[in-house]
């Protein structure tokens, strides 16, 4: 019940605070200084680059992942071929993904970042749809950047996906 897994995850969260450690992200905790590089990479949308079977690598705009296949990996490598398949990602989809990735962490999701890489119309979007979370303290801006408040930490995945478009580019 939502009730219940809300009670459970301010437990947490409050058991976690109390210990030292910071929610850098909703599902992950470290102590200040000491938040995982590459995790926090993931979170950030960094580029990063994988070697071996089913590695990921993102370069911001292209996603891709290696064969998950030993031999064919091994074998593909041994003829100069990369065994990797790409996706393109849209402005939209970069967008979304920022939107569900930054919703999620304590550095927010910042409104200058998805002008700057999306345009204008993507910055006034994401603010005419958080603001009704924002009348519900649920989200807040801090700056440039929105964030989910405490209680707003708990909803991050379903307030993102309102915050989603969709069919633009």
């Amino acid at each position: 019940e939502d009730e219940v897994a809300q009670a459970h995850f301010n437990i947490l969260m409050e058991e976690m605070e109390n210990a030292g450690f910071e929610s850098y992200e909703i599902s992950n905790f470290g102590k200040p200084g000491y938040f995982s590089k590459n995790n926090t990479a993931y979170w950030q949308q960094k580029k990063y680059i994988g070697i071996g079977p089913s590695a990921h690598s993102y370069d911001g705009v292209r996603r891709g992942w290696n064969i998950n296949n030993n031999i064919k990996y091994i074998k593909a490598i041994a003829e100069n071929e990369l065994p990797m398949e790409v996706e393109v990602l849209s402005a939209t989809d970069r967008y979304n993904e920022y939107i569900m990735t930054g919703l999620r962490t304590i550095w927010g999701v910042s409104l200058e970042r998805i002008k700057t890489e999306n345009g204008p119309k993507y910055k006034e979007y994401a603010l005419q749809r958080a603001q009704k979370y924002i009348e519900e303290h649920l989200l807040y801006l801090d700056g440039d950047a929105l964030l989910a408040t405490k209680k707003g930490r708990f909803l991050a995945d379903g307030i993102a996906a309102d915050l989603f478009m969709v069919n633009l580019s």
